[in-house]
């Protein structure tokens, strides 16, 4: 499937995407000067970051953070994806590796500064970070990093600790 069906599919279905940290009642700004601090481990060290509601309260991340132990998820906010968002999505090597090939940093890593100027997120799906551990390391589950939150809007709270 093209990267524009995914985004087109993703807004007409108003996708809605998990945080998994405490809920929050606003959005904050992102800060746009990302660095390359983090970048060998090829993930920005700055951004909003949310993973697909699965199910009432669920997400893959909810999933992961409660099998490693990564701490006491209680709440989480549900966000809806606000229609004219420009997201790239990685779902195959072949995604990767365009996204590489257009916005390099030190020719192995991809360069998040210019990535967040283009666009407003980046999204890996589950068969994206299959197809890319050892090029996405610590991309662990289907995930999205936003660059501006702007294109999001809250829609309410859950509670992951309930199955």
């Amino acid at each position: 499937m093209r990267l524009q069906s995914y985004i087109k599919e993703a807004v007409s279905k108003g996708y809605t995407f998990q945080l998994c940290t405490p809920a929050i009642k606003k959005l904050g700004k992102v800060r746009k000067n990302t660095t390359h601090e983090r970048c060998f481990i090829n993930k920005p060290d700055h951004g909003f970051w949310t993973s697909t509601l699965k199910g009432k309260n669920q997400s893959e991340w909810t999933e992961w953070a409660r099998a490693e132990r990564f701490g006491d998820i209680s709440s989480g906010t549900v966000l809806k994806i606000q229609p004219g968002v420009s997201m790239y999505i990685i779902d195959n090597k072949s995604h990767y590796e365009k996204l590489l090939e257009r916005f390099p940093y030190e020719d192995i890593y991809l360069d998040f500064v210019e990535i967040s100027k283009v666009y407003d997120a980046l999204y890996v799906t589950r068969n994206g970070v299959s197809k890319n551990h050892m090029k996405l390391y610590a991309w662990d589950v289907e995930s999205t990093v936003w660059f501006n939150t702007d294109k999001l809007k809250i829609v309410g709270t859950v509670n992951p600790r309930e199955r």
